[in-house]
């Protein structure tokens, strides 16, 4: 895993924190991000989020999502504060979690599509943990600039797989 330094940090301060127990006992509406589908619409895998898709029958590019690529960073991301009542209280907690359901996204990934690259991203503010992910295309540029994870205020960690 690349992580810029601001991320370093706030795993660093996680790493001091106490064990847990588990996040589907905890947190019990983050289940459906805990055990993720992933669907293929249009040469694009999305995850499906417990609500159906409005899709068109194809990928048609706009000003505000130029390829599929965007597209998919832009579907496949999920807000920690949106599922977890207490991370405003303690926001590590909020990335804790994200961490792991980044090791769970990456074996799902990894068994469904074991053909395709993935980027999976991690960033965090200091407030909310944010986890998305997108296909790596040749003929398309990655969502975020990984070479220059240092370059973004909030903590960054990208993941290749």
């Amino acid at each position: 895993m690349k992580k810029n330094k601001t991320m370093s940090n706030y795993l660093h301060e996680l790493s001091k924190k106490s064990t847990y127990s588990s996040i589907e006992m905890q947190y019990p509406k983050i289940r459906e991000v805990l055990f993720p589908r992933f669907i293929e619409w249009d040469g694009c895998v999305l995850l499906s989020q417990n609500e159906q898709l409005d899709l068109p029958n194809k990928f048609i590019p706009t000003p505000y999502c130029p390829d599929k690529t965007g597209f998919e960073a832009g579907e496949n991301h999920i807000h920690f504060s949106d599922y977890l009542e207490k991370v405003h209280k303690n926001p590590l907690e909020g990335l804790r979690i994200a961490l792991e359901i980044m090791d769970i996204w990456t074996c799902r990934l990894k068994k469904k599509f074991p053909e395709t690259k993935f980027l999976i991203i991690l960033s965090f503010d200091g407030e909310d943990a944010i986890l998305r992910f997108h296909t790596m295309r040749e003929d398309e540029p990655f969502w975020i600039d990984i070479t220059n994870l240092d370059g973004f205020s909030e903590g960054i960690a990208i993941l290749e797989i």
